[in-house]
């Protein structure tokens, strides 16, 4: 969707993607902004 590329989302990883769009049958690649993206590994004290 986004057109930033995740290789590896790991189990428990957090993805948020922005879309204007109002309905999942219009999303398509690019049509999405790459917001945040999280792993389990950042949060580790």
């Amino acid at each position: 969707m986004s057109d930033r590329t995740i290789d590896n989302l790991p189990t428990c990883g957090y993805v948020q993607l922005l879309s204007k769009n109002d309905s999942w049958q219009n999303i398509s690649v690019g049509s999405a902004k790459l917001v945040c993206f999280l792993k389990p590994k950042m949060f580790v004290a």
